[in-house]
């Protein structure tokens, strides 16, 4: 009888155990299936790496849960937040001549479809649409040489793209239905864009966004404005303080442009990216806000106030001159990629300049913070936030054939931070440390400790799976008692 009672219980000891790997196999799952983060989340900046086919250009957040992006050798393809890519090569470029197509820009449209641009070089670019499981229908621009750029999805049930060349912002309906507003200020004769000498006078609308105030906004790179276009095709243009207008790569020459926590748009700015010798000091780049007119959260967005008020935060050097794109991210701030700087004389990867190759993060305040990649000469060009729910920012590397992504929500952080003075120039009531009128002043050392939510998440987590293993613990002592066993069934004894 007393070996009968042993063997009894090393059976249910046995049990126990393999019920208890059984629930720690499936949290290890769904950790890994980005259903849930681990109890041990990495630090803000912490940067994974995953190699693709091609050098990535564009990328955004898609319906299904997963990255999608565009990449050179007309592509786009799809990454899941762990890192299994799928690849849907578009249809060969018609143009008998020898052209080349490459797929550029790419957003999540109101159809639940992904929507991207087009480029080819002797025919009529193209815009396209991709379902989740990869079908692709595409739409040609009506004009050749339109050089479609960037891609956004409107307010309107529309989706709007940036034609550089031509100097127009196009929208295309979801059934394909395309209508295109020419630029004020543009020359009778587009071509006269590209000669260097005039293209001071050509706005070349670059990247686009939906902004909190029911309009689009775009940068105009050549021409130093910010624009912003309404559902009906009204444009309005604001000037951007300082700067150099006398080329494509010239001082102050806003890229990158998104939609802030704030209520306002927030933009890079290019330092001096032409090739200079390898000793020169650079110019630094910087980061933009401009006011969009609504007031920021939580108060009702009607946006009565005045538009177009910039200030501008200097990015710190070194080197930190090329700033491309700039996106919202989960933790209430602004993170931005910065490209490297090229020197004449010689180096890898064209004579750049290491030390540019950064993933930056700025607050609502002016607080920066820059981390490192970790494939040098990268050459990063754009840069989002990650599915509902996922506490990373995405982007691309261009020359380094890879997409990164890097934690943006911890509880602790990694990094230099910096505070730098508004450029001169930008209204002083928005300056680092103040407030302006209507502002809530901000306490950015206490904001910098308070317990990010990811961290509040992660503890939940841990008391959870806690408290199951005191009960499972419990029901175990229960099950032993000889009163209790008598009272079971046999067949779970």
């Amino acid at each position: 009888m007393a070996g009968s009672l042993r063997a009894s219980r090393k059976r249910r000891a046995r049990r126990g155990a393999v019920g208890l790997l059984a629930v720690a196999g499936i949290a290890a799952v769904v950790g890994a299936g980005g259903l849930s983060e681990s109890a041990d989340a990495a630090p803000v900046g912490t940067i994974t790496e995953y190699p693709v086919p091609a050098g990535p250009n564009d990328i955004t957040a898609g319906p299904d849960g997963n990255l999608w992006f565009t990449s050179l050798q007309n592509r786009v393809q799809r990454i899941t937040r762990q890192g299994a890519i799928t690849d849907f090569p578009l249809r060969p470029n018609p143009d008998t001549q020898g052209g080349d197509a490459d797929a550029v820009g790419i957003t999540a449209g109101p159809d639940d479809n992904l929507w991207f641009t087009k480029n080819l070089t002797r025919e009529q670019d193209r815009i396209g649409r991709i379902t989740p499981n990869g079908a692709v229908t595409e739409f040609p621009i009506p004009r050749p040489l339109a050089d479609a750029k960037d891609i956004a999805a409107g307010p309107d049930g529309n989706v709007w793209f940036t034609e550089p060349f031509t100097n127009r912002i196009g929208r295309i309906t979801p059934t394909g239905a395309v209508a295109r507003f020419l630029l004020p200020n543009t020359p009778s004769n587009p071509f006269d864009c590209l000669d260097t000498g005039l293209v001071n006078r050509c706005p070349y609308p670059f990247r686009i966004v939906a902004g909190p105030d029911g309009n689009l906004w775009f940068t105009e790179r050549f021409a130093q404005r910010i624009g912003r276009i309404t559902p009906g095709g009204a444009i309005t243009e604001f000037p951007i303080p300082g700067g150099k207008q006398d080329s494509s790569f010239g001082l102050g020459a806003p890229v990158g442009i998104t939609a802030g926590p704030d209520n306002n748009l927030w933009f890079t700015r290019l330092g001096q990216v032409l090739p200079v010798d390898r000793g020169s000091p650079v110019p630094s780049g910087s980061i933009a806000r401009i006011t969009s007119g609504c007031p920021p959260p939580p108060a009702p967005t009607v946006c009565s106030g005045a538009a177009g008020a910039v200030t501008e935060y200097p990015i710190p050097p070194p080197n930190s001159n090329n700033p491309t794109d700039i996106a919202a991210g989960p933790d209430g701030n602004l993170w931005y990629v910065t490209a490297s700087q090229a020197f004449d004389n010689g180096g890898p990867a064209f004579g750049e300049r290491p030390g540019n190759n950064k993933v930056g993060r700025i607050t609502p305040v002016g607080v920066i913070t820059e981390f490192e990649i970790p494939t040098q000469f990268s050459q990063p060009q754009a840069i989002t936030s990650g599915p509902a729910g996922d506490e990373h920012m995405w982007f691309t590397e261009r020359q380094g054939k890879k997409i990164g992504r890097i934690t943006a929500i911890d509880s602790s952080a990694a990094g230099v931070a910096s505070a730098p003075a508004p450029l001169p120039g930008a209204p002083p009531a928005n300056a680092v440390g103040r407030s302006s009128p209507g502002e809530v002043p901000v306490d950015t050392a206490r904001e910098g400790q308070r317990l990010r939510p990811a961290a509040r998440r992660a503890e939940t987590r841990r008391r959870y799976r806690r408290r199951q293993s005191r009960l499972q613990r419990q029901q175990r002592r229960r099950n032993e008692r000889p009163s209790n066993r008598a009272r079971r069934p046999p067949e779970i004894r």
